[in-house]
């Protein structure tokens, strides 16, 4: 049996170990969910659903007013609200709701700005052609 001064001064014991261990089974977990979403043709659904399961995974909260770690906001919240009840969601909802809502504003528009930007060329595009045309009749 092993017991707990194995773990004292060890790897496990620093937080960047952790967060690096952490952020690798994210990235695996988001290349999956990039391939599940790729078949979707509408692409402000499939950016929106990218980038909910991108803040989902990577966003940080504190887990103690008396502590400076950070954990992922999502498993704070599942804690808390499992551990502690209804009123565990009070301290972590919000702000990863405030994280999600600013993410969702963001990616919508970016992709109100890809439209305009393709349009414009597909407008560009179009005039050179019937430039050309012209010159050439």
């Amino acid at each position: 049996m092993i017991d707990a001064s194995w773990f004292e001064g060890s790897m496990l014991d620093n937080p960047r170990v952790a967060w690096t261990y952490y952020m690798l089974g994210a990235l695996g977990m988001f290349a999956v969910w990039w391939r599940i979403t790729r078949g979707i043709s509408w692409s402000p659904v499939r950016r929106v659903l990218r980038v909910v399961m991108l803040i989902a995974l990577v966003c940080p909260f504190s887990i103690g007013e008396d502590y400076q770690a950070m954990a992922p906001a999502t498993l704070m919240m599942l804690m808390e609200t499992i551990f502690g009840g209804p009123d565990g969601f009070d301290r972590v909802g919000p702000s990863l709701l405030g994280f999600l809502a600013f993410g969702l504003v963001m990616a919508l528009l970016w992709d109100g700005a890809c439209r305009l930007w393709h349009h414009h060329q597909r407008v560009r595009e179009e005039r050179s052609h019937e430039a050309a045309e012209a010159e050439g009749a």
